[in-house]
């Protein structure tokens, strides 16, 4: 089956959730907390632990993957109940939830205010809402969406203005998140379902569709390729795994031999901006799989700057996700095998 055979009727939903993500990246949570929250807040901070489960942990994820080499307080994202041990009144505890009602992430939150930790919490509703205005914390809240993973960049625009407002990052942040802003309200257009002649997600779909996916990236889109992988076991129900360079080359690399018969597809998320001797080792480790009977699709990512690059992914991970799950022939909305479990747990 073809893309372009599917009735229009079926281009909705998803990708109208994907197209509207960019308009989140300028929400205003910056302006909203200038006189709640400002570097005098900053002050005394010695690590920052953001805490979420599933689609909410992903902000964390992304900031941490932008400004590793520039954050100069400790960030740790925690996927779990558990608090790390240092966590006390120096530390900024961020707690993440869409629905508000996630056990873990509630655990957290109690956690923290024993441990006198200053608290933020980002949510759209449900529990924690309602204690974080008990507890008086700083509250950012998400705008509706059918799923926590379609509002990652509300997130992290939300996390953004928390580390601008108190200091704790040395560049204007706020301002390359909207630059990135502006450059996926048009790059976003070349991946949209009215564009079929050069759309590089709707071709990568119909490659990728129906198979088991291995996606590899460049250490600068390590945090998107995670996301490419849950946006097709969530969206296109298909298994996906993923892996990143260079710890990849001490492992997996052997890995290839066997099966000898490769029934999966792969798929390589590179940047321009990976220095040289990175961009080698890529270029050696696909030869060297290729041996191995296995040749990967290799995607560059679009943008200016490695934040447009990583973002563009996350944009570019939505669409292919959602054309692939037409192809399956299944509802990239919902997500019948995690509620059955969630029922039954």
């Amino acid at each position: 089956m073809k893309l372009m055979d599917i009735p229009k009727t079926k281009f909705n939903g998803i990708f109208s959730a994907v197209e509207v993500m960019p308009n989140h990246l300028r929400l205003p949570y910056g302006e909203d907390m200038r006189q709640a929250l400002t570097e005098q807040d900053g002050l005394g901070i010695h690590n920052i632990v953001f805490c979420g489960m599933g689609g909410s942990a992903l902000p964390g994820n992304l900031l941490r993957n932008w400004l590793y080499t520039r954050l100069t307080t400790p960030f740790e994202v925690c996927r779990g109940s558990q608090l790390p041990g240092y966590v006390n009144e120096h530390s900024l505890v961020i707690i993440s939830s869409y629905s508000g009602d996630t056990a873990e992430t509630l655990q957290a939150f109690e956690d923290a205010d024993k441990n006198n930790a200053q608290i933020i919490v980002i949510t759209q509703g449900g529990e924690l809402i309602k204690q974080a205005k008990e507890k008086n914390c700083i509250l950012l809240e998400l705008p509706e969406c059918d799923q926590p993973r379609l509002a990652i960049f509300a997130g992290l625009r939300a996390l953004t203005a928390v580390l601008n407002n108190m200091g704790l990052v040395t560049t204007d942040i706020m301002r390359e998140l909207e630059d990135a802003a502006d450059f996926l309200d048009t790059a976003k257009l070349r991946l949209s379902p009215d564009i079929n002649e050069d759309n590089a997600a709707k071709k990568l779909a119909e490659k990728l569709a129906g198979k088991p996916v291995i996606i590899y990236a460049s250490p600068l889109l390590a945090s998107a390729a995670y996301i490419w992988k849950i946006s097709f076991n969530e969206d296109a129900k298909q298994l996906a795994w993923y892996n990143t360079y260079s710890e990849l080359d001490h492992n997996e690399l052997e890995g290839w031999k066997i099966p000898t018969h490769k029934e999966f597809v792969g798929l390589q998320l590179v940047s321009q901006f990976e220095d040289k001797n990175m961009k080698k080792r890529i270029q050696v480790t696909t030869a060297l799989i290729k041996e191995q009977g296995m040749t990967f699709n290799t995607m560059q990512m679009a943008g200016a700057t490695p934040l447009q690059e990583l973002l563009y992914a996350v944009i570019f991970a939505g669409f292919t996700a959602g054309y692939s799950a037409l192809l399956n022939e299944v509802d990239p909305e919902k997500v019948p095998q995690v509620q059955k479990l969630k029922a039954q747990l």
